[in-house]
């Protein structure tokens, strides 16, 4: 680490705070060490006392392996993704999980009335079906024209 801080074991990134783990996390943001990415979080491990820890949610931070030192985000991470992306992406997920579980309940709700509908005797089918006729086709002209034609063949 070039500008003179202090080399961080993994142990040592525990915060007691939430705003001392941020503000780690911001300042490592400034410096380039931790990219300013969708899955750089902060974690919270509410054991006996909570702590707070700087992570990735893909696992991607970098390790010394021998002493387990921090040394942020790998320069070409595969997993970068900015924050303004990774919350649209976010936001279209559960859109569109929302709109599945709406159609869901819609066909649900019309399969339900076609079995309401096959249930009723034949009459009240056609009772039905003529007034849902005379409702969608109440104000047509094409309605006009049939009433015309019913009265010619059925005059009173």
């Amino acid at each position: 680490m070039s500008d003179n801080l202090p080399a961080l074991r993994k142990d040592q990134l525990l915060f007691t705070n939430k705003n001392e783990a941020l503000c780690f996390q911001e300042d490592y943001q400034r410096r380039g060490y931790i990219k300013k990415c969708y899955h750089a979080k902060i974690s919270e491990y509410p054991h006996i006392t909570s702590y707070f820890e700087p992570t990735c949610s893909q696992s991607s931070y970098l390790y010394v392996e021998k002493d387990g030192y921090f040394i942020g985000c790998p320069e070409s991470c595969k997993y970068y993704q900015s924050v303004r992306h990774g919350k649209a992406t976010n936001l279209i997920k559960i859109m569109s999980y929302k709109i599945k579980l709406l159609c869901n309940s819609a066909v649900s709700a019309i399969k339900w009335l076609f079995e309401w509908y096959a249930a009723l005797t034949s009459g009240v089918q056609i009772i039905l079906a003529i007034c849902l006729l005379v409702f969608i086709l109440g104000g047509s002209p094409f309605f006009d024209s049939i009433i015309t034609l019913i009265k010619t063949f059925f005059p009173r």
